[in-house]
């Protein structure tokens, strides 16, 4: 059997100055909060919170170049859910603000209940916001510029392929009591 696996062709950035984020996570059209474990190989398992909503997915992903990575993704019961297999793992709390829908374009503001989860950060002091922009369905040919005509004014600073910057890099383990208590709460 062969699985095909769609492209995914996505361009990342930092911002110069944290009142840019502010400002723009404000203009959200909506908001999730995201849980996101990094597995083994590339594999990483999701739990997005939005509107009372929860959501589990399963993803894999293979790089291809600095923007592009082979993706493959679906969901999953949360019964199939091994939750004690991944407190091991390494995990990213954030919330993600979506500005635009297609292309997508993300804020992500990484966060740190309690200093629970022992993140390994590019920077300190200041909070930690990575903003994606991500093709969807409509065809971008340079990610690039399309952001940049779009934030004219906005000091941003591409950050695409610096491995420091990738989730997984930043990822770190959480504190076990936050678990259990991360647990309960989602179990109900």
């Amino acid at each position: 059997m062969v699985i095909k696996m769609k492209i995914e062709k996505e361009r990342k950035y930092i911002f110069d100055d944290q009142t840019v984020a502010l400002n723009l996570i404000r203009k959200a059209k909506t908001r999730s909060l995201i849980f996101q474990w990094y597995l083994d190989e590339g594999e990483r398992i999701r739990l997005e919170i939005s509107s009372e909503k929860f959501s589990w997915t399963r993803n894999f992903k293979t790089e291809i170049d600095i923007q592009s990575r082979y993706e493959d993704e679906s969901s999953l019961n949360p019964s199939d859910v091994e939750f004690n297999r991944l407190s091991t793992y390494p995990v990213v709390v954030k919330n993600r603000y979506f500005l635009e829908y297609d292309p997508e374009i993300i804020v992500d503001e990484i966060l740190n209940p309690a200093e629970m989860i022992k993140y390994n950060m590019p920077q300190t002091g200041e909070k930690l916001f990575l903003m994606e922009i991500e093709e969807k369905n409509t065809f971008v040919e340079d990610l690039s510029e399309f952001v940049n005509k779009i934030f004219t004014n906005e000091s941003l600073i591409d950050v695409t392929g610096l491995k420091k910057y990738k989730n997984s890099e930043i990822a770190g383990l959480c504190k076990e009591h936050f678990l259990k208590l991360f647990y309960e709460v989602i179990r109900g």
